[in-house]
């Protein structure tokens, strides 16, 4: 279905795959890429990121049907970016990321994953791009050094530029200094 651009029927395969199969079933996360992708790849972008906060319970604070895969969640994080759509973004990364207060409060039980600096960098992105630089530094300061990579500095210094011009020359030392 990704390669034929078949995006719809790419979702239908998916949602009767999953109210057939257990919400345990090992391939259903990968089923969900799939149909995510094949909707990116059609540039469905508003049916990539509608899918995935679907699925993973977005709407009802993270209490979703699928935890998706890591390259799911970035697919669905640069539609978001293409679509303009911060709080789409922010939505989708809290649920399948929420952080320790969040999982302290009872929300997402068991999901305790840290994302790769690759999903940090699309949600980043998204909200540097959608003017949002004070919540993409809030973001960039919730998370430790094991989910950044030089791009993650690059937009922290691009944010703090915008928003915090006394804090960009810090985060732009520490970029030089990585590299």
């Amino acid at each position: 279905c990704r390669r034929g651009r078949k995006w719809q029927r790419a979702i239908t395969l998916f949602d009767e795959f999953r109210t057939s199969a257990s919400p345990q079933e090992p391939s259903l996360p990968f089923m969900l890429e799939n149909a995510v992708a094949a909707c990116h790849a059609a540039k469905q972008y508003s049916e990539s990121a509608k899918l995935l906060e679907r699925c993973v319970g977005a709407e009802q604070g993270g209490a979703g049907v699928v935890q998706p895969t890591d390259q799911c969640a970035v697919i669905a994080l640069d539609a978001c970016r293409q679509l303009g759509d911060a709080d789409s973004a922010t939505r989708i990364y809290e649920a399948i990321f929420p952080s320790a207060q969040d999982r302290g409060a009872g929300h997402a039980p068991g999901r305790s994953r840290q994302p790769t600096a690759f999903i940090l960098n699309n949600l980043l992105g998204t909200l540097v791009a959608s003017g949002r630089c004070e919540e993409a530094l809030r973001q960039f300061d919730a998370h430790d050094e094991t989910c950044r990579n030089a791009k993650t500095l690059e937009l922290a210094v691009e944010a703090a530029d915008k928003a915090c011009p006394q804090r960009s020359a810090e985060l732009f030392a520490q970029l030089k200094a990585a590299s």
